[in-house]
């Protein structure tokens, strides 16, 4: 399967004052993601994968490479608070991609200059990933990308990227910033292209922009000498000439600018530099010289003397987006499909609930269970009462812990990235003299076996984890496996459903 990568096309640098909240968001969307860390226990001769939540490692960074709701593993990531930068190899595709993607849609939103998060140097709708920003952290965040396409095709250009050939596509023209668009079709498209689709817009516009390119045109061609009677006009002006006077002045205040254009021999083009946007100017100028306009472009960017008042349109061409519940944000929005191996994968493959999110189950949070898992939970307390009632065996805690290690070492070879957690593993092996936690073990074991009898197996050794099937490895017994699992793991709700 080729290769997946997301990243970010343009500066990461958070603003001092910002990067503190910055790096506790990135934390939770990693951790409200699913992103989490594999460290094995090592006991009795045996190797236990377990489950750890993401903490920051003592040079300030957060390491990981496997989601929990994807069961994926992934080349590693990471996000360095002390940076604030983040990196990621393959991504993949379902909740790995869509949790990284979501953490470099949040850089656009700190970030001093422009920049947009990217697929393999492709844009994507990020309209799923801000409303769960705005979700969790009660923003009012907008697509404000979609609004500037002038602004991603300079971000493009500037970082050495081809222009994604989808762009147009990606943009919805009735959502879009009017003078970015216009910027964007004049030189991306070019003159010709863009009098014909802007003319029925604003005549009197495209009447300036030709008027600029008739008059630049006869300031540097032989149309010249029939232009005015005085000396100057007369002369046949070099390219050069004209592009490094005319340019000079973007570099002025809006008066000096004035004054300076008021002078001969360019009285002609006063009107036009004084109101035309910069981008314009240098187009048509690179165009009377026959020149490429991006080179002289970035010659003059840094110089230019102009605030384009991107901010303000932001407000009057973009809403923010509705919230996106993280369940929902999880599961494959219902608009996409991903074709793997020459099949086209909707919505059912990808099957993340709010069941599936046991572990991260608070009093006051927003986990809201089915009531197929609600049932569950009687049923795993039903039966757990009655282990307790029939009593455990009686056999010392080191037996009980070699249980729990048998167990998760047969979960985790016969069912395949089935773990336990870190936290709750060893607070079992504390307390294995406890019946509590016996019977649990006992549950456990029942569960396990049910899994085995009625699933499909996973015992193959080198078996390519990623290319089955959601049907196999959401089997019904075996995320129910994961999810026991994540329910002793989670001591709030266990003490409500088993009571201990």
């Amino acid at each position: 399967m080729d290769r997946i990568c997301a990243g970010y096309i343009g500066e990461m640098g958070i603003p001092e004052d910002k990067r503190e909240e910055f790096s506790d968001r990135v934390f939770q969307v990693l951790h409200q993601g699913g992103m989490m860390q594999i460290e094995a226990a090592r006991l009795r001769g045996q190797e236990v994968p377990l489950l750890k939540p993401l903490q920051y490692d003592e040079e300030g960074r957060l390491i990981f490479c496997y989601n929990y709701f994807g069961d994926s593993f992934r080349e590693e990531a990471g996000y360095d608070r002390n940076t604030c930068t983040f990196q990621s190899g393959d991504v993949g595709f379902g909740e790995f991609q869509r949790v990284i993607c979501a953490v470099y849609v949040l850089f656009e939103f700190y970030t001093d200059t422009f920049g947009l998060a990217e697929l393999n140097g492709r844009l994507f709708d990020a309209g799923f990933h801000i409303g769960w920003l705005n979700y969790l952290f009660r923003e009012q965040y907008t697509d404000r990308r979609a609004i500037d396409p002038w602004g991603i095709a300079d971000l493009f250009h500037k970082n050495d990227k081809e222009l994604d050939k989808n762009l147009e596509a990606f943009l919805d023209e009735g959502e879009v910033s009017y003078s970015s668009l216009a910027r964007y079709c004049y030189v991306e498209k070019g003159s010709k292209t863009f009098l014909e689709l802007w003319n029925k817009k604003n005549k009197g516009f495209c009447g300036l922009v030709r008027k600029l390119e008739e008059d630049l045109e006869k300031a540097v061609g032989d149309q010249g000498r029939d232009l005015k009677e005085t000396e100057a006009a007369h002369r046949k002006d070099s390219w050069e000439d004209v592009a490094d006077f005319l340019l000079h002045s973007l570099e002025l205040d809006f008066e000096e600018r004035m004054k300076l254009l008021n002078e001969e021999p360019y009285q002609a083009l006063a009107v036009p530099f004084l109101v035309l946007p910069p981008e314009f100017l240098v187009k048509a100028v690179a165009q009377a010289g026959g020149k490429d306009f991006w080179p002289l472009w970035e010659q003059w960017r840094p110089r230019v003397k102009w605030v384009r008042l991107l901010e303000d349109e932001q407000s009057l061409y973009c809403s923010p987006y509705l919230p996106v519940r993280t369940a929902d944000f999880l599961r494959l929005p219902p608009y996409q499909i991903i074709k793997v191996g020459g099949k086209v994968l909707g919505e059912d493959y990808f099957r993340t609930t709010d069941d599936d999110r046991v572990f991260y189950w608070r009093e006051d949070g927003d986990v809201v269970f089915s009531e197929e898992m609600k049932n569950q939970f009687l049923e795993w307390k039903k039966e757990y009462e009655r282990i307790r009632n029939d009593r455990c065996p009686s056999h010392s805690g080191d037996m009980w812990i070699q249980k729990l290690v048998n167990l998760l070492t047969r979960a985790e070879r016969s069912r395949q990235r089935i773990y336990a957690f870190q936290e709750m593993f060893y607070e079992f092996l504390g307390n294995s003299g406890r019946e509590e936690y016996q019977a649990a073990i006992l549950l456990l074991e029942c569960l396990l076996n049910r899994s085995c009898k009625k699933g499909i197996g996973f015992g193959k050794k080198n078996i390519d984890w990623e290319s089955l099937s959601r049907k196999v490895t959401f089997y019904p017994d075996r995320i129910l496996l994961k999810r026991y699992l994540a329910l002793l793991a989670n001591k709030a709700l266990r003490n409500k459903v088993l009571g201990f």
